[in-house]
């Protein structure tokens, strides 16, 4: 399995700051906070990590069991500016989107706050597009469904919140949002395999952490996620991750 291999890499302590951003500091690590992060991809930011760690913590602490999804939302060609706010717009359509579903179902709506990772890039087009991580309740949302489906899913859900951030109908948006292969995850804390679950998630996770293709030039943000919550007393991510780290290692060393 991939993630055992990176858990025993050699770790390189040197962060240098960015060259673009002198406010950011290069991470350069195999891991951090003893999850496994990319490596293809040249230097990571570390804040970038540190947020969307704290992000996935913070649904955990909330939701024993987490469902995520990762998409990308781009623009039609045909559109070369755009407003500043538009990721804004479409995480708060969403947001009303999924509230109106839990009101409908007779559901409170702390049963399901939606968090979310986005990182703005772009490489060789006129255009930036946005990597997005969606974190929702499991116990409510355990996949994202169908790209092409006849009954409402968090696919549908996805796409509608993009065209209407984008003052396009459902029809205009089509083939604006990318789904990728593999891009749903499950992690339940309460699971032997949670560790496992957890640094396949942060892995994938950490790609919107990279340094590569972010704009800092036109002083518009390139990486942001949603608040964290308070964690409450009994509840310590990092714990839990070295506690499975070290049972991961050693029933690995037992094999052997």
């Amino acid at each position: 399995m991939q993630i055992l291999c990176l858990l025993t890499t050699q770790e390189n302590t040197m962060n240098t700051r960015l060259a673009l951003n002198s406010n950011e500091t290069r991470y350069i690590q195999a891991n951090y906070r003893n999850l496994p992060v990319i490596d293809y991809r040249g230097p990571l930011v570390e804040k970038y990590l540190e947020k969307t760690y704290q992000t996935i913590e913070s649904m955990l602490a909330q939701y024993p069991r987490v469902f995520a999804t990762r998409f990308d939302l781009m623009f039609p060609a045909h559109m070369q500016s755009w407003s500043s706010n538009v990721i804004s717009k479409f995480i708060d359509y969403f947001k009303a989107g999924i509230e109106s579903y839990l009101k409908a179902c007779g559901m409170e709506v702390d049963k399901c706050r939606p968090m979310f990772v986005w990182a703005k890039e772009r490489n060789n087009s006129m255009n930036s597009h946005y990597h997005v991580l969606l974190l929702l309740n499991r116990d409510v949302f355990f996949r994202s469904g169908r790209i092409v489906s006849d009954r409402p899913n968090t696919v549908s859900r996805i796409e509608a919140a993009w065209a209407k951030a984008l003052n396009l109908s459902f029809e205009q948006a089509r083939g604006l949002v990318n789904f990728p292969p593999n891009r749903d995850y499950a992690i339940n804390r309460n699971s032997p395999d949670f560790y496992l679950q957890l640094a396949d998630l942060f892995y994938r996770a950490s790609y919107l952490a990279k340094e590569d293709t972010k704009t800092y030039e036109d002083g518009s943000r390139s990486f942001s996620c949603s608040h964290k919550v308070e964690l409450p007393d009994n509840f310590n991510l990092a714990a839990l991750v070295e506690h499975g780290k070290a049972s991961l290692n050693l029933a690995v060393g037992g094999e052997q």
